[in-house]
């Protein structure tokens, strides 16, 4: 899943950084358009450049652009328009107001969504609204080789079946969409391969280092589970090969 996350990027980006789903069409005068961007407060690695997507109870930060003309052709400053925040319907009078053009709420529920609404008036009159609803996501677990020739492959993560580069290297995982973490505990790892558990890596719990002198692969397992919120819990496994093995070689011992 990530490896296709990876290699379609720009799609990915066009679909999530700048796509939120209206619920209707912008009612503007003429003039008169807004659009709102919203961003999670989530853990994404440092590589990634993508948008940080919301899952359950992560905080949101929503922003509009807005683009209102003056008679003149200019364009009013967004310091200058007044903005009206809704949040499932109702009008949020505390966070309303001019120049207030950006708003934090808590997440959307677990398998639930968040309505957010704005209209932007400039001081002539001249208004625009928008409404999005922002749905709560799943987080994502994903796998990278560690090479201890080549390095950690952050473009390149592992698929469900896939073939490592060495007979001894480490494997690390990443959370994505998690709250973010406020210390290191924050996320706890429980790693298994074939099964049986395994240790994670001295002062690195997201890593764990696999080795093997046959020509079996290894089914290697591993769980992120966020101590500090549990709705955010992923466990997933792979069949990893080595360059000398094949698929058809892979058996759990």
């Amino acid at each position: 899943m990530l490896r296709t996350l990876h290699r379609n990027f720009f799609l990915y980006l066009a679909t999530f950084l700048f796509a939120s789903i209206p619920l209707g069409v912008t009612h503007a005068q003429i003039g008169g358009s807004v659009n709102l961007l919203y961003e999670a407060e989530s853990y994404t690695p440092d590589f990634y450049r993508g948008r940080s997507l919301p899952s359950a109870n992560v905080p949101i930060r929503v922003f509009v652009d807005a683009n209102l003309v003056n008679a003149n052709g200019s364009r009013v400053s967004p310091s200058n328009i007044s903005y009206t925040w809704s949040v499932g319907g109702r009008v949020m009078q505390n966070i309303s107001g001019v120049g207030k053009n950006y708003l934090v709420l808590a997440g959307p529920p677990l398998f639930g969504a968040s309505i957010v609404g704005v209209e932007v008036t400039s001081p002539s009159g001249q208004s625009a609204s928008r409404t999005v609803r922002i749905g709560a996501e799943e987080p994502i677990l994903a796998l990278y080789e560690n090479s201890p020739l080549t390095g950690i492959s952050l473009h390149n993560a592992l698929s469900e079946t896939d073939t490592l580069s060495d007979r001894k290297t480490t494997v690390v995982a990443e959370p994505y969409f998690f709250s973010k973490p406020t210390s290191r505990g924050d996320i706890k790892y429980t790693w298994r391969i074939n099964n049986t558990l395994a240790a994670a890596n001295p002062g690195t719990p997201n890593a764990t280092t696999i080795s093997s002198t046959s020509t079996n692969g290894l089914l290697v397992s591993v769980s992120a589970e966020n101590t500090t919120n549990a709705l955010q819990k992923v466990i997933r496994s792979w069949s990893l090969f080595f360059a000398s093995a094949s698929a058809s070689q892979f058996t759990k011992e």
